[in-house]
């Protein structure tokens, strides 16, 4: 019967579709290829570093590992390292597991280190004593001469004791040496090992080209580190698959054949190729849509351009579950606005576009297409620089010395010249302006934070709307639209207390209608109309709560400002910093070194300055942009709680055994 197992599975695994269902299983046989899968990746995490010391020899590798060459019991590696094939357990031609070479090496070389560090001691101790051969000591010990070796800081050597005869045999500013023909009382002498100085000497060179040997051995190693990658896949190939052994369910009948099964999901696109498998091997087979209390695999297919921020989903651990929203193509679009606004600088985004073109040409070259991670980089790249055109932002250059193309690409509401009177006319109705318009930097900085604003209303009704479609035409989509008022009446109170524009009057009864709207519809998912209107009075305290949250959530969206603000402050003190150190304040006169010189300083800190602060930026947006979808929209007004985890067939998937060979 384990044989007709050992087949199926074999078989289920060239069919290369079902994710086995997730339950706890152990077995020695696991116990013990998850050790030496350990053991794997701790040789891997060695050689890896040796990069850095085996980096200058790569060009020579490459260069000889072309030329013919025959193997040997003990041949040289195309760095003309010898490598023990003797050592690599060859024999018979199978590739060896090369992690026990490489631990068994560490293991050596540790020992060495430490053998190294103990001689070192060793010699520092009695080098002062001149290389002699400690067996004459116990010659005339026998001899009955017993001499005492002792060291003493120089102002000690008064207070010895008159009768103990003794001889400088050294002395220092630090320390005086004696040999004494007596003991001296409260002393302890100096004892010797059984190697002279000059044999310790000899064992501490010794010791020293072991290391080196070991280590032009690793590095050697390190351009076959391959193979190991190779073992590992072999590694989980044999989890895989015992794993996949001892998940299968089995009962033993009288009178019957045995029976074994397996569970698991099948993605609906692909039961076409396990259905073939099933009837080739006449398998019993059922296939049935998953419970609602069941937790499958997630399967992310996006076939828009939104398939490429899933690599960044991957990145943060973030992926939906099963049951929840594939909210790709809005995550998307409002990552590329947060992204913008906090790198905020068109230049900063031509660097991003230089980059991302770059690449895309290498994967495309390795691969035949531009990389998702490319593509995506490019959109972002894209997004940021029109922000920044807008806003007049390139390396914070000040408006006045921008090239007349570049200033009439500012929009008007950022162009810090003139009052808020340019707000859209359409718009002056709804949005009534403060009575104290803010004029000069505070224009633009007034209209950034409106378009915070609107942008986390606009982002959060984007929410409810994509609920509402999905509950739709049940009563309970209603609650959705509520929300939308709710959301609306606390952006307008949002936009009175921070930016001064006067609540308009409709506020109040958008705010009514949407709690009245949560609490007429949120229940109502069958039975009785008004019964239902008094369950929902049960969730008064935690609607009230989410209300307070709404008004947090839109509040939060002013950190795109904030940290926008803080890389454009950051940027111009970079700018100014570097004029004046490279005393260029006065702009650029005369030719010579003293020119070189400053340009050379004002290029050199205007470089790091800005490399700096890209990199903060980009923290920043981890911690600030990406948070924002994850939080305040996914999370709050989604109810996501990115409980998916990813979809893993059951799959051969070891890499092809390569041509090369270890010699």
């Amino acid at each position: 019967m384990g044989k007709f197992r050992e087949d199926c599975l074999q078989k289920l695994r060239e069919t290369g579709v079902l994710h086995i269902e997730e339950k706890y299983v152990s077995s020695e046989i696991i116990s013990e290829l998850l050790e030496k899968r350990t053991g794997a990746e701790e040789a891997l995490l060695i050689l890896k570093s040796y990069e850095a010391k085996a980096k200058p020899h790569t060009l020579e590798v490459l260069e000889k590992s072309t030329q013919p060459h025959e193997r040997a019991a003990d041949s040289v590696n195309p760095m003309g390292i010898p490598v023990s094939l003797d050592a690599l357990n060859l024999s018979g031609g199978k590739r060896p597991e090369i992690s026990l070479h490489i631990l068994d090496l560490e293991e050596k070389r540790l020992a060495l280190i430490e053998k190294e560090n103990n001689l070192s001691l060793e010699l520092d101790r009695v080098s002062a004593w001149g290389n002699f051969d400690y067996s004459d000591l116990h010659f005339l010990e026998k001899k009955g001469i017993n001499l005492y070796f002792y060291e003493f800081a120089p102002g000690i050597l008064r207070y010895l004791p008159s009768e103990i005869p003794y001889i400088v045999v050294k002395k220092t500013k630090k320390m005086t040496y004696i040999l004494a023909l007596g003991k001296i009382p409260s002393e302890s002498p100096i004892t010797f090992g059984e190697f002279s100085l000059s044999q310790l000497e000899e064992i501490y060179e010794d010791t020293k080209k072991q290391l080196a040997d070991i280590e032009n051995q690793f590095i050697s190693l390190y351009f076959r580190k391959h193979a190991l990658e190779e073992e590992i896949s072999e590694i989980d190939g044999k989890i895989d698959y015992e794993t996949a052994f001892a998940k299968m369910g089995s009962l033993k009948t009288s009178g019957a054949p045995d029976l074994s099964w397996l569970e698991g999901y099948v993605p609906a696109d692909s039961t076409e190729g396990l259905v073939e498998a099933a009837n080739e091997n006449t398998w019993a087979m059922v296939i049935s849509d998953p419970a609602p209390a069941e937790i499958p695999p997630t399967v992310l297919k996006t076939k828009s351009i939104a398939r490429v921020v899933q690599p960044l989903f991957k990145m943060l651990g973030t992926i939906p579950g099963y049951w929840e929203h594939d909210i790709s193509s809005l995550y998307m679009f409002f990552f590329c606005v947060f992204y913008a606004m906090i790198f905020g600088d068109a230049g900063y985004g031509l660097i991003f576009m230089v980059a991302a073109l770059a690449i895309g040409i290498i994967t495309k070259i390795k691969s035949g297409k531009f990389s998702d991670i490319s593509i995506l980089l490019l959109i972002l790249s894209g997004f940021t620089i029109i922000w920044g055109s807008f806003i007049g932002s390139w390396f914070s250059i000040p408006h006045d010395r921008l090239p007349f193309f570049l200033r009439a690409l500012i929009l008007s509401p950022f162009d810090n010249n003139g009052p808020l009177v340019e707000f859209p006319v359409f718009l002056q109705n709804i949005f009534n302006l403060p009575p104290v318009v803010p004029v000069d930097i505070l224009k633009t900085r007034w209209n950034i934070q409106f378009l915070c604003f609107s942008i986390a209303a606009i982002q959060l009704i984007s929410a409810r709307l994509y609920l509402a479609s999905k509950i739709f035409p049940k009563l309970s989509a209603l609650t959705q639209i509520g929300w939308i008022f709710t959301i609306l009446g606390v952006y307008f109170l949002v936009l009175s207390l921070l930016l001064k524009i006067s609540l308009p009057s409709f506020v109040p009864y958008f705010l009514a209608g949407g709690i009245i709207s949560y609490f007429v519809f949120s229940e109502q998912k069958g039975g009785n109309f008004f019964v239902n209107i008094f369950k929902s009075f049960s969730n008064f305290f935690s609607f009230f709560l989410n209300l307070i949250g709404c008004f947090g959530d839109i509040i939060s969206y002013i950190r795109l400002f904030a940290v926008g603000l803080a890389g454009s402050l950051i940027a111009q003190t970079v700018n100014s910093l570097a004029i004046s150190s490279g005393g260029l304040q006065d702009g650029i006169a005369g030719i010579g070194t003293d020119l070189a010189i400053k340009i050379a300083i004002t290029a050199m800190i205007l470089f790091f300055g800005h490399f700096l602060n890209i990199l903060m930026n980009g923290l920043s947006l981890i911690v600030h942009g990406v948070r924002l979808n994850l939080l305040e929209f996914a999370g709050n007004h989604l109810g996501m709680e990115w409980s998916g985890y990813e979809y893993n067939p059951f799959a051969i998937r070891n890499s092809p055994q390569r041509q090369e060979s270890w010699s």
